[in-house]
């Protein structure tokens, strides 16, 4: 994984300090990079996977998430000492939005350039939707890197329709004049990517599997490359508008019904658990980038009413933007990238009709994981990694 790390200590890494007598772990306050260790015998085992710790011998129960900020553990008595990151404060009053719009625009300019040194010499692409997020992503980044190039999934699901997600990148391509790339696979070749999403997603929860997917496909056709990706990934968390996809008389994909301006505090911190970005992009030896995400302490400062109202994001987009992102874009639905249009269609339906939901790929999960499906279950609570609150608990011996 490709760590960036911002003045202030935000970003996307996770680092182990070997000392003589204790071991530092240290991780970015979202926890966007995973990081895990198990004890035994009074030595620290450490690994950004989990599988690798099931291969090394300790159970998947006595694995521990190291939590975000920065923990030492001594390897005599193995007692812990935790510093927690600075927290993320969100707004909870109204603010001017000019001002706010100002504060991202400086989070925006810091963090392209720690983008461009992060990048380095690898070919920059930007993963393209035809999205509202993703779009802005690829208008900044095509200031910044005059040679970016975009790159899209498709589900070979029938024809193209003109307002789903390949369309629609398509247009933004052509009106941002990016070289794009199409990636476009049967249901036979996303699903067989299934156990390295599970393996490397380190996650069985269906929302981020079917993402996972797409982002595996992805990755798997930019192996060799050594190529970084940006996303429009976090957004969704930081103004809080998910919406469930509705299917077969069900909601799927549910969020907690909370206003918006308390379920946004429950996503981000949600960040914490599932690798559906850094992880399965790593696999293939593809850095992944989230830029949202990077500028998390801007948008979060931005005030309730901006998040409550259902064109808050429009709105604050404009402001940064302008007039550059086409129209067609800010008058398109929200579309889920397992589904790629407002109908039930992509990766979703797929997985609906191959079975690959909730239980089903728990079941998968704990094969992959050769571990029980209750320990499976238990590894995540409330969105995030159980054992990664027990900062001040001694990690049980694997033995």
């Amino acid at each position: 994984m490709t760590p960036i790390r911002l003045a202030d200590g935000f970003g996307q890494y996770a680092v182990v300090h070997r000392e003589p007598r204790s071991t530092v772990l240290e991780r970015d306050p979202l926890g966007l990079h995973k990081l895990f260790y198990a004890v035994r015998d009074g030595a620290v085992d450490t690994d950004t996977k989990l599988y690798r710790l099931r291969e090394r011998g300790h159970l998947l129960n006595q694995i521990a998430s190291a939590p975000p900020g920065r923990l030492r553990l001594s390897h005599e008595d193995r007692m812990q000492e935790r510093t927690p990151p600075e927290p993320l404060r969100f707004g909870t009053k109204e603010t001017e939005l000019l001002r706010c719009v100002r504060d991202l625009r400086g989070a925006w300019s810091e963090t392209l350039d720690a983008i461009a040194d992060a990048r380095g010499d690898r070919p920059l692409y930007v993963a393209l939707s035809g999205g509202l997020d993703s779009t802005f992503v690829a208008w900044l980044a095509r200031e910044r890197f005059p040679d970016l190039r975009a790159i899209t999934f498709r589900l070979d699901d029938g024809p193209v329709d003109e307002d789903e997600d390949l369309s629609m990148a398509r247009s933004v391509a052509s009106a941002f004049d990016l070289p794009h790339r199409e990636v476009v696979c049967d249901e036979d070749e996303v699903f067989e990517l299934l156990d390295e999403v599970l393996r490397h997603g380190q996650d069985y929860r269906d929302f981020n599997v079917h993402c996972g997917l797409v982002n595996a496909a992805m990755a798997r056709s930019l192996e060799g490359e050594h190529a970084m990706v940006l996303t429009g990934d976090g957004a969704n968390e930081l103004f809080a508008d998910y919406a469930p996809v509705r299917a077969d008389g069900r909601q799927h994909y549910p969020v907690p019904r909370l206003p918006r301006r308390l379920l946004r505090e429950v996503l981000v911190r949600g960040l914490d658990a599932g690798d559906r970005e850094a992880g399965i992009f790593t696999r293939w030896g593809v850095a992944s980038v989230r830029p949202f995400l990077l500028c998390a302490r801007a948008y979060a400062s931005l005030p309730p009413n901006v998040v409550e109202d259902p064109r808050g994001k429009h709105e604050v987009t404009r402001w940064l933007a302008g007039n550059a992102i086409p129209d067609r874009v800010y008058m398109r639905k929200a579309v889920r990238a397992q589904c790629a249009h407002e109908s039930v269609r992509g990766v979703f339906a797929a997985a609906q009709r191959r079975g690959m939901m909730s239980e089903a790929l728990l079941a998968r999960f704990a094969t992959v994981l050769d571990s029980s499906v209750e320990d499976c279950r238990s590894l995540i609570r409330a969105g995030m990694y159980d054992r990664a609150c027990r900062s001040s608990a001694r990690p049980r011996d694997a033995r």
